[in-house]
């Protein structure tokens, strides 16, 4: 492995100047509105370096989508092992989930607004991992769904796509400079989640 791809090294950093310019410049200027040498400019470097380490600018795209979803996936590991009950350990996932778009929402509205660029084989790959978060979600949400009085597993899939879309949303509103801080916009979603799988329960008992 060259220096250049070591991590820590020089190199990772301008891999990671290149990513957080490409990001910048795609949540305010539109995916298709950004040049490369734009992203350059901002990165503080000339088209050749860039073109070292992303060759293309979809491969910039790439590289925002695939490692949001690796972030989510690696960190759902530690979510979903907080707590001592189910409750908690599905409180858990949701106050992170909610805490990390409003981290990433400028990563999450490029990733919605911009999947289509991608390539299919691309596509598939990231579709492999948001699949593969919607299980553990799913998973985490069934056991505390085998704790209520009242079965709703039957409407699972359904349950588990609506609390995921309420959180994803988030990066549609969010703003930074808002009010609400992030933990306080995590906790209340978290809670309205909880509370609307309560009320589902409830209309299918």
């Amino acid at each position: 492995m060259t220096e250049a791809r070591t991590e820590g090294s020089k190199g990772a950093w301008r891999r990671r100047a290149i990513v957080a310019a490409a990001v910048d410049l795609f949540a305010r200027q539109g995916y298709e509105g950004t040049s490369i040498r734009e992203i350059a400019d901002q990165a503080g470097m000339n088209k050749g370096n860039l073109y070292y380490y992303f060759p293309a600018k979809d491969d910039l795209l790439f590289a925002i989508v695939d490692d949001l979803h690796n972030d989510f996936n690696r960190q759902f590991q530690q979510w979903s092992s907080a707590g001592s009950t189910p409750l908690e350990r599905l409180r858990s996932v949701l106050r992170g989930h909610a805490a990390l778009v409003c981290q990433t929402y400028q990563q999450t509205r490029i990733t919605y607004e911009n999947f289509r660029f991608l390539s299919q084989a691309r596509r598939m790959l990231v579709i492999e991992k948001r699949d593969l978060y919607e299980q553990g979600m799913a998973r985490v949400m069934a056991e505390y769904l085998e704790t209520s009085s009242r079965d709703g597993s039957a409407d699972l899939g359904l349950q588990t796509r609506a609390v995921l879309g309420m959180l994803n949303w988030i990066y549609e509103w969010y703003s930074p400079t808002g009010r609400a801080s992030q933990e306080d916009v995590a906790n209340k979603i978290a809670e309205m989640a909880l509370r609307s799988m309560r009320q589902d329960l409830a209309t299918t008992a």
